[in-house]
């Protein structure tokens, strides 16, 4: 099974270049048969392409996400396609959603999408991530893989009959963690910094990952099962 992983954010908006980090960590690292590792920062258009182009099987997309839990914690979603994004969008400035909503619209995308995503603390200007989220990307890293190995031998499956199951990774050493609670009206704030670099709404959408509980492991990891 070929899995992309691919880092997106603004190394240029503090913690919202998490994603880049992540995924250059995990450029030297020993990936699965067919799993490949893309820094690709905001560049939101070409992920759809790759994404659309039918090489991949799955795919991990590496991102900030704001939920509202401590700086540093770590979340894996799966998003769901946003409307596709206007002709004349920001190529810049678009979320995971709607990446995914674009690369749909431009012929398909990959059966299984997840994004892992990290509460960021600082989205202002600068270079440096803050330390609860300089401290969450080695252990993003190994989430990462962990997911890269799921996908890479997970059954086939109707996804109207999976049991639902959110997963929060264990937060960095010193950071609380979130524990796991659903609200149905509820709507999550991924690709954190790119709304914001321009003073618009965060695009947000996504529902919480589906995947079978016996998928649902990792040491520290809470848990909700409907």
């Amino acid at each position: 099974m070929n899995v992309l992983v691919a880092g997106v954010g603004n190394v240029f908006l503090g913690d919202d270049g998490f994603g880049v980090a992540v995924a250059r960590r995990l450029a030297g690292a020993d990936l699965p048969a067919g799993a490949v590792v893309g820094d690709f920062g905001i560049r939101g258009v070409h992920l759809a392409y790759e994404l659309t182009g039918g090489a991949y099987d799955g795919a991990v997309i590496v991102d900030a996400v704001a939920r509202g839990g401590p700086a540093g914690t770590l979340y894996v979603l799966r998003p769901e396609p946003a409307e596709a994004p206007p002709v004349f969008a920001d190529a810049h400035d678009m979320t995971p959603d709607a990446v995914l909503a674009l690369s749909v619209a431009l012929g398909g995308a990959p059966g299984r999408v997840l994004v892992v995503g990290c509460e960021p603390r600082d989205l202002s200007p600068g270079m440096e991530l803050s330390p609860p989220v300089s401290e969450a990307v080695g252990p993003a890293a190994d989430l990462v893989l962990e997911l890269v190995a799921d996908l890479a031998t997970a059954r086939a499956a109707d996804p109207a009959t999976e049991k639902i199951a959110e997963r929060t990774a264990a937060a960095p050493p010193g950071a609380a963690r979130k524990e796991d609670h659903h609200d149905e009206a509820s709507r999550d704030d991924l690709g954190a910094g790119r709304g914001r670099r321009h003073g618009l709404p965060v695009d947000s959408g996504h529902q919480a990952v589906h995947e079978d509980p016996e998928h649902v492991t990792g040491a520290g990891n809470s848990r909700e099962t409907r």
